[in-house]
């Protein structure tokens, strides 16, 4: 046993001297190695910076033709609402004119009947007198929009201050309506 010891010995100092000289290499490696490459290191910095910099500025437009889009979506969605009150509001004055001219009529039989007599009209005459129809002015979608807090989104000045006001215009029309 004291013999094997010997030759364990006698391997670990051979397996120590050969590891001697891969530490050595380790270590020229190493020191070969301290030299910085700042040129390098500055180049990969300036390549993450730039492609940080691409990806807001994308993302950035992105966001900016998504506002754009969703402005232009509002406009129209705004735009077919008035087309529909335009249309509502041309049946409603119709609708009044038929009206008066019915009323007139009604009106032109009293001033000529005697007290006691009868007048005579048709039906279509007579339910002038309580066929009153009044505006149902839409605002919803412009409503959301103002709801929405997205106002400013949509580019024209002009167009915003039309939109903003428009609410209390269709209010105070529609009180004048009620007075009516």
């Amino acid at each position: 046993m004291h013999h094997l010891m010997r030759v364990l010995n006698c391997r670990s100092i051979v397996g120590f001297r050969s590891n001697v000289g891969i530490l050595d290499r380790i270590n020229s490696n190493v020191a070969t190695r301290r030299e910085i490459p700042w040129s390098g290191i500055i180049a990969e910095a300036v390549a993450i910076i730039a492609g940080i910099l691409v990806a807001f500025a994308i993302d950035a437009w992105w966001d900016e033709r998504n506002t754009q889009d969703w402005a232009a979506a509002q406009l129209l969605a705004i735009r077919d609402e008035f087309a529909q009150n335009l249309t509502a509001l041309d049946e409603i004055v119709r609708t009044h004119d038929s009206n008066a001219d019915k009323l007139e009529i009604i009106v032109n039989k009293i001033r000529k009947v005697e007290y006691g007599d009868r007048i005579s009209a048709s039906a279509a005459v007579w339910s002038a007198l309580i066929a009153w129809r009044t505006a149902d002015i839409s605002t919803g979608t412009l409503e959301a929009l103002l709801a929405s807090g997205r106002l400013g989104d949509i580019d024209s000045l002009e167009i915003r201050q039309s939109l903003a006001i428009w609410p209390t215009q269709v209010e105070n029309a529609q009180e004048d309506e009620n007075l009516a």
